[in-house]
């Protein structure tokens, strides 16, 4: 079975990911209040790019720029064939409570 690395605990350079430094943020979870999709912005899609981009994925030439277009829609497509690979019905690319909670989000909604 192949996987994606951000779907394992090692990183591109052969590391344990326990051995990375520490990246503000990333163990504490954010609160989303709304399913993440195509078209929408705000500081929690912000967040969620942030997150992917974190673990390897492109969310395109802006980086977490707050705006969830087609380059964010992919990198969260990969995520999600990293994440769940044997489940192609999850593989949507909308960041839905499943996704969000694998991102380290905490879901009110």
């Amino acid at each position: 079975v192949k996987r994606g690395l951000a779907a394992t605990i090692w990183t591109v350079y052969g590391r344990p990911k326990i051995f990375k430094k520490e990246i503000e943020g990333e163990g504490s979870a954010w609160v989303v209040t709304r399913l993440l999709k195509k078209g929408c912005k705000g500081d929690d899609v912000k967040e969620m790019q942030k997150r992917l981009i974190e673990r390897g994925y492109s969310c395109g030439s802006c980086g977490a720029d707050g705006s969830f277009g087609g380059a964010t829609e992919k990198a969260v497509i990969a995520f999600q064939k990293a994440y769940w690979p044997n489940r192609p019905e999850e593989w949507d690319g909308l960041a839905g409570k499943r996704t969000l909670t694998a991102l380290g989000a905490e879901c009110k909604w």
